[in-house]
């Protein structure tokens, strides 16, 4: 459900911007900032009820207009299925922005946990190849998915973290999949950029 309070202008006036992880606290700060330059926010994660709160909250807090589209990014037909529902409700997709991640499990490479019943015992809650999936395979099935509903102009933008190019201790796997999504985002720049 789409919710406005006042119609911003700014810098995104006309944009419609899909920010993924929108609900988390950085994704939750890039829309309110999206909102408050007038973008039309639409904002995506996996639990309806909890995206619809950040929803509610976000434009209580700036205003602007917002909705939500429910998909799990790691899942190419649910990625596929939310994107057409985006471009059926505003007709394109102006600004990609990959924000949905995870932490990824927090050990040294010895003992990170590579199978499901490796996690057992351990703080975490996901193996090294769920923060794979959760990092960079996201961001990738959002852009083979969306890159067609954007024309002249848009833009990709793929959240990182700079330890993707310092060391970490104890956090490889978080680490080594934001490093992979930059050198996706360079690949995407070399093949989309020219749009």
């Amino acid at each position: 459900m789409a919710k406005t309070k006042s119609s911003a202008t700014g810098r995104l006036a006309g944009k419609v911007a899909l920010i993924t992880g929108a609900a988390g606290n950085l994704g939750g700060s890039i829309v309110r900032r999206y909102l408050a330059e007038g973008a039309t926010v639409v904002m995506s994660g996996r639990d309806a009820a909890r995206t619809q709160a950040a929803l509610d909250a976000a434009v209580a807090d700036v205003g602007g207009t917002a909705s939500i589209v429910t998909m799990d990014g790691a899942n190419i037909e649910s990625v596929r299925a939310g994107i057409a529902e985006v471009v059926a409700r505003h007709g394109r997709i102006d600004i990609l922005v990959n924000n949905a991640g995870s932490a990824g499990p927090k050990q040294v490479l010895g003992d990170l946990p590579l199978l499901p019943e490796e996690l057992e015992g351990t703080p975490d809650s996901e193996t090294v190849g769920d923060a794979a999936r959760n990092i960079m395979v996201v961001a990738w099935n959002l852009v083979r998915a969306a890159a067609s509903a954007m024309g002249e102009g848009g833009s990709i933008i793929n959240v990182s973290t700079i330890f993707s190019r310092t060391d970490y201790f104890g956090r490889a796997a978080y680490t080594v999949p934001k490093a992979a999504l930059n050198i996706l985002s360079k690949g995407i720049a070399r093949e989309l950029g020219t749009r």
